[in-house]
C-alpha cells in the first residue's frame, strides 16, 4: 500500500497536480491501495477530479494541516503534528511508501526524523517552486536562516528518500550547482489531464489573437507582454492583433495596461470556464517570462497551452528548450524581448497556415509522450530504482 499525501495545499490548490499525479501512480501499480490524505477541503477536490477520470482503488482520509500563510516557525511546530499523522496512518495501513505531494522547509525536517524512526518506509518528495529558493542569498533572511530550503535539502538525506522534479531539466540544473544531489533526484513531467483535442483555425484574415497564460504580474513578465502590445498596436493602427491576457492581473504596478489588451478579470481569481472559453480562442501562447524563472520549477501555463493545442512563442530557456526538443517544432522560441516583437510583427505581415497546422499537431502528437500511459513507464522506474 502507498500513502500519498499533500501536506500543506488547501481547497483547489494542485488538485488537479495532484490528482493527477495519484492517476499515474494508479496505472504504475494497478494493485496497490492508495489512500489520499490531506486537507479536508483538498481532499474534496481531487477525489472529484478522480472521479470524474473514472480512477477507482483510492481511499481518502482529511486531516488537519497548517494555515498557508503562517512562519516558519509557527509551522514547524504545527508540521510536527502533520508528519507524526501521517507516518501514524502509513503504519496503521501497513504502507510501505509514501509520496508526498510537495514539502515545506519545516517539514523536510520532520519527514527526515520521521523516516529514521519507520526504517521499512520509503519515501518520494516532489520539489516544487520552493527550489528557486535556495539560490537567493536574501531568502536567508526571509526564511529565518534554519529554515531557508538549502539546508534541509542538502543535509541528511538517506537511502530511504528520493526527490521527485518535474522535469529533467531541472535535475540537470540542479545538479550542476551541487553535484551530491544526483543520485537523490528522480525526474517526471508534470502529470497533467489533456483536453481533447478539437480544430482550431485562426481567423488571420481579420486579426490573430496572442494570449499569455495564467495570472498576470512582473514575475511572470506581463510587464513585457505589455510593452510588445504596446509596440505593435503604434505600428499597426489597424486591428490585425488582438492581445489577451488569460488570467486575473494581480500586480497593482501594472494598473495601466495598453488599450489593446483584453483584461478579463482585476485582483481576483478568473472562474474556470472563463479562462478555458479565453484559451480556446488564442491562436499562439507567448510567454515573457525570464530566461532564468522556470530554471527550477516546471510550467503549468505552457500544459495548459498544450492542453488546447497553441502554438508557443516564448523567450528561450531550459524549460522551453526541454519541450521543443521533445516536441519538435511547436512555435518559435526567441533570444530576448525585441526578437519576440519581431516574430509577433512577422506572423501579422505573413501567417503561414501550413506551418501552423504543423505546429498545432506537433503539440498534439507530442502529447502522448506525457500521458498518464506513458509517465506511469517512469513512475514504474522511479520507485524501482
Amino acid at each position: 500500500m502507498i500513502l500519498i499525501c499533500e501536506p500543506q495545499c488547501i481547497g483547489f490548490e494542485h488538485a488537479e497536480v495532484n490528482g493527477a499525479l495519484v492517476g499515474v501512480y494508479r496505472i504504475a501499480f494497478p494493485d496497490d491501495p492508495i489512500l489520499f490524505v490531506g486537507e479536508r477541503t483538498h481532499v474534496e477536490q481531487v477525489s472529484l477530479f478522480l472521479r470524474d477520470r473514472e480512477v477507482s482503488g483510492v481511499d481518502f482520509k482529511g486531516i488537519e494541516v497548517a494555515p498557508r500563510n503562517c512562519s516558519n516557525p509557527k509551522r514547524f511546530l504545527l508540521e510536527r503534528l502533520v508528519y507524526r499523522r501521517l507516518f501514524e496512518l502509513a503504519e496503521g495501513n501497513n504502507a510501505d511508501r509514501i509520496l508526498f505531494c510537495s514539502v515545506t522547509s519545516p517539514g523536510l525536517y520532520w519527514l527526515k526524523f520521521m523516516l529514521r524512526r519507520h526504517a521499512a518506509i520509503h519515501a518520494i518528495a516532489v520539489l516544487h517552486g520552493i527550489l528557486e529558493s535556495i539560490f537567493h542569498w536574501a531568502d536567508l533572511i526571509r526564511y529565518q536562516l534554519v529554515f531557508w530550503f538549502r539546508f534541509p535539502l542538502l543535509f541528511g538525506n538517506m537511502p530511504q528518500l528520493r526527490y521527485l522534479v518535474f522535469g529533467e531539466f531541472i535535475k540537470k540544473n540542479l545538479t550542476s550547482k551541487f553535484p551530491s544531489m544526483r543520485e537523490h533526484l528522480r525526474t517526471l513531467d508534470l502529470p497533467y489531464d489533456f483536453r481533447p483535442e478539437r480544430d482550431h483555425t485562426p481567423a488571420f484574415e481579420s486579426a490573430i489573437r496572442f494570449g499569455a497564460l495564467g495570472v498576470g504580474s512582473r514575475t511572470k513578465g506581463t510587464d513585457a507582454f505589455f510593452r510588445c502590445a504596446a509596440q505593435i498596436g503604434a505600428i499597426r493602427k489597424e486591428a490585425s492583433a488582438e492581445f489577451v491576457l488569460v488570467g486575473p492581473l494581480m500586480d497593482d504596478k501594472l494598473s495601466d495596461p495598453p488599450t489593446n489588451v483584453t483584461i478579463p478579470a482585476r485582483f481576483k481569481p478568473l472562474p474556470r470556464e472563463t479562462y478555458n472559453f479565453l484559451a480556446e480562442s488564442i491562436d499562439y501562447a507567448v510567454f515573457f517570462h525570464r530566461k532564468d524563472h522556470y530554471r527550477f520549477s516546471t510550467s503549468a501555463a505552457l500544459f495548459d497551452a498544450f492542453s488546447f493545442g497553441k502554438p508557443i512563442i516564448a523567450l528561450r530557456s531550459p524549460v522551453f528548450e526541454h519541450y521543443f526538443d521533445m516536441m519538435g517544432d511547436i512555435g518559435y522560441l526567441c533570444a530576448d524581448f525585441e526578437e519576440m516583437c519581431l516574430k509577433i510583427e512577422g506572423l501579422l505581415n505573413h501567417f503561414d497556415s501550413t506551418a501552423y497546422a504543423v505546429q498545432r499537431q506537433n503539440i498534439l502528437t507530442g502529447r502522448e509522450r506525457l500521458s498518464w500511459k506513458y509517465l506511469s513507464n517512469q513512475m514504474t522506474e522511479i520507485w524501482d530504482s
